[in-house]
């Protein structure tokens, strides 16, 4: 929804494009931790329902529900924090203003967030992708018009562009909860210590996943020292290039969730056909998507502005968000991947580390020591992927996961017998983690 936000306060000018583009990225950090604490959690669902054990995935949807209370009350306040603190990363004052204000109201939002993630993440592990995707659609719905009544009838500005987000997210969260209530909350049969156990299964990717954001802010405040302009044309660009990202992370979340249930099955080989599927299907969208991106930018962007440095500066960037596209089709997959197979470790490390070991000292060296901007924040990315899927590869190619070869047989199952467990533990298989040890 902050693609919405984008658009339409574009049209207020640079100051009030680049508080969007960093309150946006400031929410998205906070809230990642617990969207992606149930992303590794749906894997669970997910190896229940392929092991035939419904009613005990049906058990996970309200431990997600309370777990979903616990840290929205608590990233709503750490995301109101934040927003103190967020006029010191803007040389323009005016701009520092707004970024606060719009962030301490969509903090509000953030609890509301959580909530949807939670019921949204559980269907996607039954195998039900489709519901999310329709509260998402009717989030955007509502934001719209909202979005054009408060910026432009009632004058509000960016403060309107963040009242229509709650609202939108509000009525997504209502719809989720209001579809899954006639099938059962499942509440009762849940309780606060196995949420805890979900948040400790999830929580190294959800640090994964905040600091893979916080790179995102990181890069906006950096960018944010050089200029308005160049800020907004990377915050309108990312926009862009988020609606070709979105369904790349999508493919991943499906890998993630169809090789959890190959591996409750037990057929390895039905879970290395899936992969392949995942790469070809991925790499093609990511292919056609990013030659619609260069061909049709210069018209996706002047959606959003009409500033003649902010364009020009957003032509440069689009280009490079074309390869960052192609680069992130077979990053996503080998990420669902090994989280299928809970290797959540080794990804957040690859993730994590290429993330702040590159991107933030090459955008410094090039958008500020050679000027090229926010060109040159999108140059740092592309590095930091290709390093990625260099390393993810190779520990997918160790584990035997892609292909089926003498290495397979050291593949994680979903019950290994003690004879195979040694070489398992000798090849560095992921270990093993489950809520089944709680009562």
């Amino acid at each position: 929804m902050t693609a919405v936000d984008t658009a339409f306060v574009g049209r207020l000018g640079a100051s009030a494009l680049a508080a969007v583009g960093v309150g946006g990225s400031a929410i998205l950090c906070v809230t990642s931790f617990g969207v992606a604490v149930f992303a590794a959690a749906k894997v669970q669902v997910g190896r229940r329902f392929g092991a035939g054990e419904p009613e005990r995935a049906r058990e996970m949807l309200g431990t997600f529900l309370r777990l979903a209370l616990l840290l929205g009350v608590i990233s709503g306040l750490v995301s109101f924090l934040v927003s103190r603190g967020l006029p010191q990363v803007h040389a323009d004052p005016v701009a520092g203003r707004l970024c606060a204000l719009y962030t301490a109201i969509r903090s509000v939002e953030v609890p509301l967030a959580l909530v949807s993630s939670s019921l949204g993440q559980w269907r996607q592990g039954a195998g039900d992708s489709r519901t999310a995707m329709r509260a998402a659609l009717l989030a955007n719905v509502v934001n719209v018009p909202l979005n054009a009544v408060f910026i432009f009838v009632c004058g509000w500005g960016v403060v309107g562009a963040a009242l229509a987000t709650v609202f939108a997210r509000a009525a997504e969260a209502a719809w989720l909860l209001a579809g899954q209530r006639r099938e059962g909350l499942f509440w009762r049969r849940s309780s606060f210590r196995r949420a805890l156990g979900v948040l400790r299964l999830g929580s190294t990717t959800g640090v994964e996943r905040v600091l893979d954001m916080a790179v995102f802010l990181v890069l906006a405040a950096l960018l944010a020292r050089v200029g308005s302009v160049e800020l907004a044309a990377h915050q309108i660009a990312l926009q862009v290039a988020l609606f070709c990202f979105l369904p790349l992370i999508a493919f991943g979340e499906a890998t993630s969730v169809l090789t959890s249930q190959a591996r409750g099955a037990g057929a390895p080989a039905v879970q290395r056909s899936l992969v392949r599927a995942g790469f070809v299907t991925s790499l093609c969208f990511s292919s056609v998507a990013g030659l619609l991106l260069v061909v049709l930018s210069e018209a996706a962007l002047r959606l959003f502005t009409t500033d003649a440095a902010v364009l020009a500066s957003g032509g440069r960037v689009v280009v490079w968000a074309a390869l960052l596209q192609w680069l992130c089709a077979p990053f996503n997959v080998l990420k669902g991947l090994l989280r299928g197979v809970e290797d959540f470790h080794v990804v957040a490390w690859v993730a994590v580390g290429c993330a702040w070991i590159v991107s933030p000292p090459l955008t410094w060296l090039l958008a500020h020591r050679h000027g090229w901007g926010a060109a040159g924040a999108w140059m740092a990315m592309c590095v930091e992927v290709a390093c990625g899927v260099t390393l993810l590869l190779l520990r997918a190619r160790r584990l035997g996961l892609l292909w089926s070869s003498a290495s397979s047989s050291s593949a994680p199952s979903s019950a290994p017998s003690s004879a195979s467990s040694a070489p398992q533990e000798a090849r560095g298989a992921p270990r093993e983690e489950s809520l089944d040890a709680l009562p």
